[in-house]
């Protein structure tokens, strides 16, 4: 978030941190190591959420004052189908148990399973069903 606030102060200078190479090598850095943390999807909610922040909730949240939300609910990037996708893949069922289930075709599952591991910058189902269990721990 404080990248994305960062950029948008610096756009109104003119020039990212004044044209240095030097400066925005090390940024292009910290980018590149945030963005490989919290997966692309997240990095992106986040540095557009900064990017709409005014000067003073930027700095309230960079000195941890924070009145400004944080990122959108990850759940919340999600297509209803998709949710519904990813409880079935929490409860353990296959993709063609899914599909049978949902009278879809495999292949439109597994799209919807690729592009929801996309969505939450995850690789595996077993980590899309973790991500669920944990969700459903925390409402319970």
């Amino acid at each position: 978030m404080l990248l994305g606030a960062a950029s948008t102060r610096w756009r109104s200078f003119g020039q990212q941190l004044y044209g240095s190479p030097d400066w925005q090598a090390r940024r292009k850095r910290f980018e590149e190591r945030a963005r490989d943390s919290l997966g692309g999807p997240t990095f992106d909610a986040g540095f557009r959420h900064g990017s709409t922040m005014n000067a003073s909730d930027m700095l309230a949240y960079a000195l941890d004052n924070a009145s400004a939300p944080l990122l959108p609910d990850p759940q919340d990037m999600l297509t209803e189908r998709e949710r519904e996708i990813v409880a079935f893949v929490a409860d353990g069922l296959t993709n063609r148990q899914i599909a049978e289930q949902l009278v879809l075709s495999h292949r439109t599952i597994e799209g919807h399973i690729s592009r929801t591991l996309a969505k939450l910058g995850l690789r595996r189902r077993a980590q899309l069903a973790a991500w669920m269990a944990r969700r459903r721990s925390a409402r319970a």
